[in-house]
């Protein structure tokens, strides 16, 4: 059987949707080669559409979550962190601020890494917060931002 080879990301995406309709267990496959289809497609890298980049945040966000799942925490913090540029909305960047904060919790990874991660997407947050007019959530992610940063500090030195 021939395969579909889509000319642009929303014949893609298109083709991921429904091979996720009809093999689930092939659903997560398919959005990876979304991603791995505008990385591979000049055209589709360097447009920076409010379509393009909805379409990318999806697949993003569609295979963290099976990472989720899988409890393959770090691979799902990286496949967010790669999306953060691409949400639009304050509410879904809000949204994925806490899926990373979620992932990072649950990743085994080292406190150098953990706190470094931390700042950066506390600062994303408080960015947002800001932008809304959140004083409390900003303030909050001030804050654990602050202690991230001093655990930071602290690693470096017992290293």
């Amino acid at each position: 059987m021939k395969e579909n080879i889509p000319q642009n990301i929303v014949e893609a995406y298109t083709i991921a949707a429904k091979i996720g309709e009809l093999d689930p267990e092939q659903k997560y496959k398919a959005f990876d080669d979304v991603i791995s289809f505008c990385e591979g497609d000049a055209n589709c890298w360097a447009e920076d559409t409010l379509k393009r980049n909805t379409l990318l945040f999806w697949a993003y966000d569609k295979l963290a979550q099976s990472k989720m799942k899988e409890a393959k925490y770090t691979e799902a913090l990286d496949l967010w962190e790669k999306a953060q540029n691409l949400v639009q909305s304050s509410q879904s960047k809000v949204k994925l601020g806490n899926k990373i904060l979620e992932a990072i919790e649950k990743s085994k990874i080292g406190i150098s890494d953990k706190a470094k991660r931390i700042v950066r997407v506390t600062a994303y947050l408080q960015k947002v917060y800001s932008e809304i007019g959140d004083n409390e959530s900003m303030n909050r992610m001030e804050r654990l931002q602050n202690v991230a940063a001093f655990l930071l500090g602290n690693s470096k030195t017992k290293h």
